[in-house]
């Protein structure tokens, strides 16, 4: 079934689950193209908690966290980002999904790439051009510059340990409201250790447990 675009063309909001199955040209999720939606669904989630892609905050969260607040990853799919940052954000990874660009509806047919290279895109270091830096962008590169002045410190300090450390809260997120796992995602991005003791301890003992037997 094709999509209506002039449904969604007056819509300046779109929930993380409907912008993911139009991003994919999908009107109805079913088994053939389930895969592809959640991989850009999750990809727009990670872009949040990285500070690349904004989502809308109600007027409580504002108000009781500030504009800077990144809501829990369990409550992120049912949130609103407004067009004009998915917009940014397309643009950001050289993509033109149909129902943020009306001019590509009419474009000659050419072959669909795979959604994977949303993926491989925010992965890249993206330097955008003129844009100054999102609030969270600048906070998330605050803390990994303080993550890698401890871990020069002392090698042998856990994720978990560099986030927890005071220099962390003072100079880091500086007490902001955001979640222990964002701020473990941000640091693991610059984790200058050996991927063996990267290990989370889960994994750890894991191992442990394969090495006795």
């Amino acid at each position: 079934m094709a999509i209506n675009y002039g449904l969604y063309d007056i819509k300046q909001s779109f929930r993380i689950n409907d912008a993911a199955r139009l991003w994919c040209e999908i009107e109805q999720i079913n088994e053939r193209n389930k895969k592809d939606y959640n991989i850009v669904r999750n990809t727009m989630v990670e872009a949040i908690l990285m500070g690349d892609l904004e989502c809308v905050l109600s007027d409580e969260e504002y108000e009781k966290f500030g504009k800077d607040y990144i809501p829990p990853y369990i409550d992120m799919y049912g949130r609103f980002v407004l067009r004009d940052e998915l917009v940014v954000w397309a643009n950001s990874l050289k993509q033109k999904p149909k129902f943020l660009f009306p001019e590509e509806r009419n474009a000659p047919k050419r072959k669909k790439s795979k959604p994977v290279t949303v993926v491989e895109c925010t992965q890249a270091v993206i330097a955008p051009k003129e844009i100054a830096p999102r609030p969270n962008q600048i906070i998330k590169e605050r803390c990994q510059v303080v993550a890698l002045m401890l871990w020069e410190q002392d090698i042998n300090y856990s994720q978990k340990e560099i986030v927890a450390h005071p220099l962390m809260k003072k100079h880091g997120y500086q007490n902001g409201s955001f979640e222990e796992r964002t701020i473990l995602l941000w640091v693991s991005k610059v984790d200058p250790r050996p991927p063996e003791i990267k290990k989370t301890p889960f994994k750890k003992k894991e191992n442990e447990m394969a090495d006795a037997l």
